[in-house]
Protein backbone atom coordinates (compact mmCIF):
# COMPACT_ATOMS: atom_id res chain seq x y z
CA UNK A 1 0.00 0.00 0.00
CA UNK A 2 1.34 3.44 -0.86
CA UNK A 3 1.46 6.50 1.36
CA UNK A 4 -1.20 9.15 0.81
CA UNK A 5 -1.30 12.69 2.17
CA UNK A 6 -4.05 15.30 2.10
CA UNK A 7 -2.21 18.61 1.86
CA UNK A 8 -5.05 21.00 1.04
CA UNK A 9 -8.82 21.25 0.80
CA UNK A 10 -11.07 23.29 -1.43
CA UNK A 11 -14.75 23.75 -2.14
CA UNK A 12 -17.14 25.85 -4.15
CA UNK A 13 -19.68 28.22 -2.58
CA UNK A 14 -22.81 26.48 -1.31
CA UNK A 15 -25.84 26.89 -3.53
CA UNK A 16 -27.24 26.07 -6.94
CA UNK A 17 -24.90 26.50 -9.87
CA UNK A 18 -27.26 25.98 -12.81
CA UNK A 19 -24.98 27.76 -15.27
CA UNK A 20 -21.79 25.95 -14.19
CA UNK A 21 -20.84 22.45 -15.35
CA UNK A 22 -19.94 19.86 -12.71
CA UNK A 23 -16.44 19.59 -14.19
CA UNK A 24 -15.93 23.35 -13.78
CA UNK A 25 -16.99 23.17 -10.14
CA UNK A 26 -14.51 20.33 -9.60
CA UNK A 27 -11.73 22.39 -11.20
CA UNK A 28 -12.53 25.36 -8.96
CA UNK A 29 -12.38 23.20 -5.83
CA UNK A 30 -9.17 21.49 -6.99
CA UNK A 31 -7.47 24.81 -7.70
CA UNK A 32 -8.51 26.09 -4.27
CA UNK A 33 -7.00 22.99 -2.64
CA UNK A 34 -3.76 23.38 -4.57
CA UNK A 35 -3.59 27.05 -3.58
CA UNK A 36 -4.10 26.22 0.08
CA UNK A 37 -1.39 23.58 -0.14
CA UNK A 38 0.99 25.98 -1.90
CA UNK A 39 1.43 23.29 -4.53
CA UNK A 40 0.89 22.92 -8.25
CA UNK A 41 -0.37 20.05 -10.41
CA UNK A 42 3.14 18.97 -11.42
CA UNK A 43 4.08 18.18 -7.83
CA UNK A 44 1.15 15.84 -7.21
CA UNK A 45 0.58 12.29 -8.32
CA UNK A 46 -3.22 12.61 -8.47
CA UNK A 47 -6.12 14.88 -7.58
Amino acid sequence: MRSVSIIGTGSTPFGRHKETALEDLAVQASEAALGEAASDRGENGAL
